[in-house]
């Protein structure tokens, strides 16, 4: 909720939070995905359940599709400008490879524009939100 908010004065932030714990208390439960979001809070009905990541696998891949894989919501929340700035500087040396990024989100079209001011757009290719991520890994990782 910070990113959402951090163009607003402190004082508007400190009211919003504020009422949010209040009614957040109120609640049966309080559901956060890290403790360090249940500390944030600091509401006693807080629970934590994480993301659920279901790959496991007792083979490594052997790295014979040259892919990267990331899957996340088109949000500055997610930085995911902080890949492609990553990625535009060591591109080079990994000729190639591909990263292909999976998702939905309000910032798809600013990070299109990153990707394009770059110069990252052959190798970085944001996707729409797919159902079977997890066949897109596997894939990948050389095992579908």
């Amino acid at each position: 909720m910070d990113y959402n908010l951090h163009d607003k004065s402190k004082i508007f932030r400190t009211l919003y939070f504020g009422i949010a714990q209040f009614i957040y208390a109120r609640y049966d439960r309080f559901v956060v995905l890290t403790e360090e979001d249940k500390h944030y809070w600091n509401v006693k009905n807080c629970v934590v359940i994480g993301n659920f990541t279901p790959l496991v696998s007792p083979v490594l891949s052997e790295l014979d599709n040259k892919k990267i894989i990331c899957v996340a919501r088109y949000h500055e929340q997610k930085r995911l400008d902080l890949l492609v700035e990553v990625w535009r500087r060591i591109h080079s040396k990994y000729k190639g490879w591909q990263i292909d990024v999976y998702g939905m989100g309000p910032d798809k079209a600013w990070l299109q524009d990153r990707i394009d001011a770059v110069g990252v757009a052959d190798s970085f290719k944001l996707n729409d939100a797919v159902d079977n991520v997890m066949e897109k890994i596997w894939k990948v990782l050389s095992f579908a």
